[in-house]
């Protein structure tokens, strides 16, 4: 169904991160559910293994950070970020949440305690479509001395029916879906191998 460019801008058509996903994950069971049916065999089902967030191992004493993981629940906008870093913080890692929205992170850490009390969770503020934020966040995580085991690149924008530019001038969603990601990996890469 062809949707107008005035409808989307009022916000009646949205398509959400969650909504992709769960069109997406349907295409897939659909595909997986045909092959069966078609006597496909040795396909990608018979390869996943039965694992879950609970055959996790102890992570005590891993440093790890998730971008985007300021995403609680709500509504068909987000939460994949947050529920990475909800399992990783119930399995004892110190969780740093990093994203530019500061409220939000804050309410995330806020929901994470109250289900996983003596977690370690903290925010740290990062915008991943502005360079310098990007550096300023890896300069502050270095000279903690904390360390870093485990990188989440999850933070991403989409579904901009305007084009809208970085404060480096790059289309937004290039500059913090990947140009971004791309340079918070490469200055983190030391702490990484260690």
């Amino acid at each position: 169904m062809p949707v107008r460019q005035d409808e989307h801008k009022a916000g009646r058509m949205m398509l959400s991160r969650r909504r992709l996903l769960q069109q997406t994950a349907g295409g897939a069971a659909l595909a997986l559910i045909a092959g069966a049916t078609l006597g496909v065999t040795g396909g990608l089902a018979a390869e996943l293994p039965a694992w879950t967030t609970a055959d996790m191992p102890p992570l005590n004493g891993r440093k790890v950070i998730v971008t985007g993981g300021n995403g609680y629940p709500e509504g068909d906008t987000s939460g994949l970020g947050y529920q990475d870093a909800l399992a990783l913080a119930r399995a004892g890692a110190d969780v740093t949440i990093a994203s530019r929205n500061r409220e939000r992170g804050d309410e995330a850490v806020r929901r994470m305690l109250a289900e996983v009390p003596g977690a370690t969770v903290r925010f740290e503020a990062l915008n991943l479509a502005d360079l310098e934020s990007i550096t300023a966040f890896a300069e502050r995580i270095r000279a903690s001395g904390r360390g870093l085991d485990v990188l989440i690149n999850n933070a991403g924008v989409m579904g901009r029916f305007d084009r809208e530019t970085s404060v480096d001038g790059f289309e937004r969603v290039f500059a913090t879906n990947t140009l971004g990601h791309f340079a918070l990996t490469a200055q983190l890469l030391p702490l990484l191998r260690q």
